[in-house]
């Protein structure tokens, strides 16, 4: 009849291997122990030997197998947003931000100037619908004239590396 198989503490492992208690202790620092007795946890043979012999826990393995496939990942976003890059369909912010900072200055500039450039012909104005077209007519041509923006005509202040 075969007994169960016995399970050691760490001062215990360490007398009967001759294996100093403390690099007992860092091998199974990550290791699930095989029993406990309320107190103490206790390791067989078999799992103390494995992780003498081959330095590497099941968890570790995990936490290493995980670490390669992120970074395997990351590699392969790295990639994907390189191509991008190339073809044009990433570009960087501020890049954007060069394009749209004129666009936005002129748009400003036109509508902060409309209180000023219609202030004398408004005040002469008595009926609403005159002033409406007035009003009207005036956004609509500084809305006009900021939409011929042309963004290829920007020229970008490029960062040598």
């Amino acid at each position: 009849m075969a007994t169960a198989p016995k399970a050691y503490t760490i001062n215990h492992l360490a007398q009967e291997t001759g294996v100093d208690r403390v690099k007992l202790g860092k091998v199974l620092a990550g290791v699930d122990p095989d029993a406990t007795d309320g107190e103490r946890d206790k390791w067989l043979i078999k799992t103390v030997v494995k992780h003498l012999l081959y330095g590497v826990s099941d968890k570790t393995k995990t936490s290493l197998e995980a670490a390669t496939a992120q970074t395997a990942e990351n590699k392969a976003q790295l990639s994907s947003i390189a191509l991008k890059e190339k073809q044009g369909l990433i570009v960087e912010i501020a890049e954007v931000q060069q394009v749209l900072e004129p666009l936005f200055t002129a748009i400003k500039t036109r509508i902060l100037a409309l209180p000023t450039r219609l202030a004398a012909r408004l005040a002469g104005l008595k009926e609403a619908s005159a002033i409406k077209v007035v009003l009207d007519k005036s956004v609509r041509d500084a809305l006009e004239e900021v939409s011929n923006f042309d963004p290829s005509n920007i020229e970008l202040n490029e960062e040598k590396k």
